[in-house]
């Protein structure tokens, strides 16, 4: 069993103006219901995951949403600094799934197949979708791709972390998040060879998990998967209508 952590969306994002229905982006609704309901409603019937914490800004604590969850967390500065309080308040040990508020088309069976296939000696999992299926499922959308040696993959808005290693080791939390600000200049204490490979395509799944293994001295675990619900996100307004598309043929 794993416990969630859904952020729901901080400052308003200056691209997504004029869908706001509040102050945040979790807020914003595709037909008719807030996109981190879709999200909560998800992680609350997926096999293998346990209680939710919420983390937020108060507009999105107040508001009859935030019920589906179990913890509300007060929003701090850093996506580390909300793992690390959601650790404290679960204090059962059990590791942490963060998934964003504005990944609505995700589903229970989607959530359940990552925890599912998160590897038992995994500090950090991260799933990977392949270039094939966003481009099958989502051609319009803007997809921003990873080049690996056998295959094109996008990062998801998901992954998995050790809770008691989270709280065991700080300087884990910190390089966590000089990696999300500061990604080349900590490849760059691996050497320029390794920069090379990278920006290049050369480097298979494999040797990007030892990298960041090395690099945070825990087994770092990836997944290639087909789930595109994981990736397409509410980014740029013409990404609402293609996500509303989808939610209303699911229902139909």
């Amino acid at each position: 069993m794993v416990n969630a952590v859904v952020l729901g969306g901080g400052g308003r994002d200056p691209r997504l103006e004029g869908l706001y229905n509040g102050p945040s982006k979790g807020l914003i609704e595709l037909r008719g219901r807030p996109s981190i309901q879709y999200v909560l409603e998800a992680l609350r019937g997926a096999p293998g995951l346990d209680r939710i914490a919420l983390a937020g800004p108060q507009a999105v604590l107040d508001h009859p949403v935030a019920a589906l969850a179990d913890v509300p967390l007060p929003e701090d500065v850093t996506i580390v600094e909300k793992l690390t309080a959601a650790a404290k308040a679960f204090d059962d040990g059990r590791r942490l799934l963060l998934a964003t508020c504005d990944i609505p088309l995700a589903t229970k069976e989607t959530y359940g197949d990552v925890i599912e296939r998160c590897p038992a000696d995994a500090a950090f999992f991260h799933p990977l979708v392949t270039k094939s299926a966003a481009l099958r499922d989502f051609p319009q959308h803007e997809w921003l791709f990873l080049k690996l040696r056998d295959r094109e993959v996008v990062t998801t808005n998901v992954f998995i972390i050790d809770s008691e290693l989270l709280l065991r080791r700080p300087d884990l939390a910190i390089t966590l998040e000089d990696l999300r600000r500061h990604p080349l200049r900590l490849a760059l204490r691996f050497g320029l060879g390794f920069v090379l490979k990278f920006k290049l395509g050369l480097l298979r799944l494999d040797a990007c998990e030892r990298f960041f293994s090395d690099l945070l001295g825990a087994p770092v675990r990836g997944a290639i998967t087909e789930h595109t619900d994981l990736a397409m996100d509410l980014d740029r307004p013409e990404d609402a209508p293609m996500l509303e598309a989808r939610l209303a043929s699911r229902r139909g």
